[in-house]
This record gives structure tokens, C-alpha cells and sequence, in this order.
């Protein structure tokens, strides 16, 4: 429906511009002095033809433009193109006068160029810096006459009729059709550019996620084979659990953004592998806002960093450790938080936490370049570690 109403639009406008056209030259007509009525039926009689043979125009002139590389042959192309329109739209004109002789009354008729055997017999006339005149030629045995192609075919005389009007409208349509393949150009190229762009995001994004999948599945199974001969029953728990896991990253896949809910959700799956393992040493708080349950965000965007918080702060710590999960709207911007109060930072195992922390900062430059999004550790003063991200709303 809508490529219908462009076509629609763009014959419209295409009528009226001739409309427009016709009325201009009806209004010059009777401005020099004629009855409106006659200067209609002559601008319909000089425009109509040309009105006819635009779609051929306007097809040429957009599929050989004068603005590229080739403009010189292009140009020659047009230049003989606009020669046989105008030959042809004056042996026309002049077929459809001398068929129908009352269509235009004679006095309404724009005038016509004399046909070449008028110019046979020429009033006499003296040749400057010379004793022979015109006459005397005429009077000779042997005179000289015009038997060139172009004067018998009538290509000048149909031509000179048609020029005054045909190469301005000629000319007009050309340029203006050469332009808009300009500008069409331009924006394909723009398109292709800016899907070039969309591919090598999405590229560099599946990769960034490939590192992810591997890197949190091998920990959880590292915990599964360590559970089978301790507890098989929260083993095979476990492999449950990670098989949902492994259905919800599979179905995640061609995911670039997920409602929030779906993250937590996933969160709340590995957690509970965890939970498994950790037993009371684990404990979890969701603190997500309502208003932040539909916000969209990028699929596992929040999994490295609590990772992080089971690595460096569950692990790490002799006594229980919770682990918050929290989420809030500020202005345009989601933020959200996982926080742990674990042991905290520690300076030799800093680059522990680059799997995660440095992946997550990569996604968020690939996904939300020049905005503000970010992902900053912050070392609470007593003890815990807070991972904060902040995302622009869409």
C-alpha cells in the first residue's frame, strides 16, 4: 500500500508539472496578445508531444546520468537522442496540421519555418567585394542547388521548430533525473554502508558472546564433575538445571536485545546451579524495580558480573555471602547493579576479573557507541564489591 501511494504521488506530480507548463505557456501567449483560447489549444499543441515522449525522457536521462565518469559519451548519447525527439515531434506537429487543418485555426498556429524549396528562388541580392549577384547564379546554366540529406529529409527545418521549446524542457529533465540517480546512488550506498556496519556489529557481538558460553559452562561443569562422587543427587539436579541454561543461551541466540525480565530470569537459572554448590554460603537478593522489568538489554549482559561475584566474592570468603542483584530507572538511563560483600578487590587478582568485566565493556562499546554506557567495579569501604552497569534507554 504505501509503494502504491509513492507511485501514486509521483504521477501526480508529474501531471501537474506539465499542467503547470502548458499554463505558463498559455499565459505568455495571452500576455504577447492572443486569445486565451487560442494560446491553450497552441500550448497543448507544442507540449503534448513532449509530454508523450517524457517517459522515454525521463528513463534515458536516469539510466545514462552526466554525472559520472562517462559523462562525455553520455552527453553525445543525449545530444543525438534530443536531435531525433525534435525531428520527429516537428514532422508530427506538422502531420497532424496538414491532416487536420481546422484543429488549430490558422491564425492560432505558431509559425512555421519555411520549407527548404522555398529558399530555391531567393530575391536577388548583391555578394559583397564581388560583381556577381544572386541573380545572375540564379540565371546560370549550371546552378548551384542544396542536395545535402539533412536539408531533403527536412531534419533542420523540423528541428529549428521544435528547439526553442525542446532543448529547455530536454535539458530540464536531464539534469533533473541525473541528480535524483545521484541522489539515489548516494543513498544505496548509504544503505549498503550502514548493513555493512549492522553485520560486522552483529559479528563482533556473536563473537563477544562465543567467549561468554564456554567460559561460564566450563566453570559450571567443573562443579558437576565435582559433585557426582560428593552428592550425585545435586549433581544430577545440576545437569538440569544447566541444560535450561544451555536452552535459554540457544534460544537467546540471534537475540541482540532481550526484555530485562528474561535476563533475570536467566540469572536466576545459573544461580540456582550455584546454589547447589555453595549451599548456605550463597545467599540471593533481587531488588528489580517494575518499571525496569520490560527495558530492553542486551542478552547475558548482566551473567559475567555476577560470575565475578561468585568467583572473587562467594569462593573467596569463609562465611556466607549475598549476592544482590538490583535494578533502577534515573533520567534515560537503566542502571543496574551486582553487588556482593565478599572480601572485596584483590590487588593480585585484579586481572581475574577481566574475562567478564572486560567482555561486558566491549559489547557495551560495540552495541552503544558514543552513548553513555558503561560497566565500572567499585570497592564498598567495609567489605564487597559493587559491578555497576549503566545503559541508555531506547
Amino acid at each position: 500500500m504505501e509503494r502504491f501511494l509513492k507511485a501514486l504521488l509521483v504521477v501526480c506530480a508529474f501531471l501537474l508539472a506539465w499542467v503547470l507548463l502548458t499554463l505558463v505557456l498559455t499565459a505568455q501567449l495571452t500576455y504577447s496578445g492572443a486569445p486565451w483560447t487560442s494560446g491553450l489549444l497552441v500550448s497543448v499543441e507544442q507540449m503534448l508531444p513532449w509530454f508523450i515522449a517524457s517517459p522515454l525522457l525521463i528513463y534515458v536521462s536516469y539510466r545514462f546520468p552526466i554525472l559520472y565518469d562517462r559523462w562525455w559519451l553520455h552527453t553525445a548519447l543525449h545530444s543525438v537522442l534530443c536531435l531525433l525527439i525534435m525531428v520527429g515531434i516537428g514532422r508530427t506537429r506538422e502531420f497532424i496540421l496538414e491532416e487536420w487543418p481546422t484543429l488549430i485555426p490558422p491564425e492560432s498556429r505558431v509559425p512555421q519555418a519555411a520549407p527548404a524549396s522555398s529558399a530555391a528562388h531567393p530575391e536577388p541580392i548583391a555578394i559583397p567585394g564581388s560583381s556577381i549577384s544572386s541573380a545572375s547564379l540564379q540565371n546560370n546554366e549550371a546552378p548551384i542547388k542544396s542536395d545535402h540529406w539533412l536539408e531533403k529529409t527536412g531534419v533542420i527545418r523540423y528541428a529549428s521548430q521544435s528547439s526553442p521549446l525542446g532543448i529547455p524542457l530536454y535539458v530540464t529533465i536531464l539534469f533533473i533525473f541525473s541528480l535524483t540517480r545521484y541522489r539515489d546512488e548516494i543513498k544505496k550506498r548509504d544503505q549498503e554502508a550502514l548493513k555493512l556496519e549492522s553485520q560486522l556489529v552483529q559479528t563482533q557481538l556473536n563473537l563477544l558472546r562465543s567467549q561468554l558460553q564456554p567460559h561460564f559452562l566450563f566453570n559450571t561443569l567443573n562443579t558437576i564433575s565435582t559433585l557426582i562422587h560428593t552428592s550425585p543427587d545435586n549433581a544430577d539436579a545440576m545437569v538440569i538445571q544447566l541444560s535450561k541454561l544451555l536452552r535459554r543461551t540457544l534460544d537467546q541466540r540471534n537475540d541482540s536485545m532481550i526484555p530485562l525480565q528474561q535476563e533475570v530470569e536467566t540469572l536466576k537459572i545459573y544461580l540456582e546451579i550455584q546454589g547447589m554448590r555453595f549451599g548456605d554460603r550463597m545467599q540471593v537478593d533481587y531488588l528489580i524495580e517494575d518499571d525496569t522489568k520490560k527495558v530492553d538489554v542486551p542478552p547475558m549482559i548482566v551473567l559475567p558480573l555476577v560470575e565475578n561475584a561468585v568467583r572473587y566474592g562467594v569462593e573467596k570468603s569463609s562465611k556466607a555471602t549475598t549476592i544482590t542483584i538490583r535494578s533502577h530507572l534515573e533520567g534515560k538511563q537503566l542502571h543496574l547493579d551486582v553487588i556482593d560483600d565478599g572480601p572485596g578487590i584483590n590487588p593480585e587478582n585484579q586481572s581475574g576479573t577481566g574475562v567478564g568485566l572486560g567482555n561486558t565493556q566491549s559489547r557495551l562499546e560495540t552495541l552503544y557507541p558514543g552513548k553513555s554506557a558503561s560497566v565500572t567495579l567499585i570497592e564498598q569501604e567495609d567489605h564487597g564489591v559493587i559491578a555497576h552497569i549503566e545503559l541508555p534507554l531506547p
